[in-house]
Parts: structure tokens; sequence; C-alpha cells
């Protein structure tokens, strides 16, 4: 076989695709911190009107953590779009 060279248009696609797909795992992995948050904190109100201290402090600890996680997670996926709606406009006035 034959190896082809690539155009510059070729490599943009696929930088734009493996940059969408990272957007999709970061956005999943968003989702899942969200919910994992959720219930922590469901756990966590649970055990505290059943009066076990201990188990409802740790679970408050890892609601807390999840949801920075999530605020960490969104930050990066809004400086994702940025990222990505600049690399589009650079490439749409390109094509102009």
């Amino acid at each position: 076989m034959r190896k082809q060279k690539m155009g510059n248009k070729d490599l943009e696609r696929i930088e734009e695709r493996l940059y969408l797909t990272h957007l999709l795992i970061m956005f999943i992995g968003l989702c899942l911190w969200g919910l994992f948050s959720i219930l922590f904190l469901i756990i966590f109100l649970s055990d505290v009107f059943a009066e076990r201290f201990l188990q409802s402090v740790i679970s408050f600890v890892a609601a807390v953590g999840s949801m920075i996680m999530f605020f960490k997670f969104n930050k990066k996926l809004d400086e994702g779009f940025k990222k990505y709606e600049k690399i589009t406009k650079d490439n749409n006035t390109r094509r102009i």
C-alpha cells in the first residue's frame, strides 16, 4: 500500500474530531460527577435523619468533593468550547 500525504484540511478534520471526542468524554464525566454528587447528597440527607453521624459526615465530604469536581469539569468544558469555537472561527475565515 502506498502512503498518502495528508492535506491540511484532512489534519484539521481529524483534529476537530479528536477535540469533539474529548469534549464528549468530558461532558459524560461531568454528567457522572453530577449524578454521583446528587446520590451522595441523598445518602447524606437520609443518614442525617437516621442519626448515623459518622456515615453522614463521610457522605457529606463525598458530596462536597464530587460537587467541587463537577464545577472543575464544568470550567474545563467551558474552556474547551471556547477553544473549539476559536478553531472553527479560524477555519471559517481561512475558507472565505
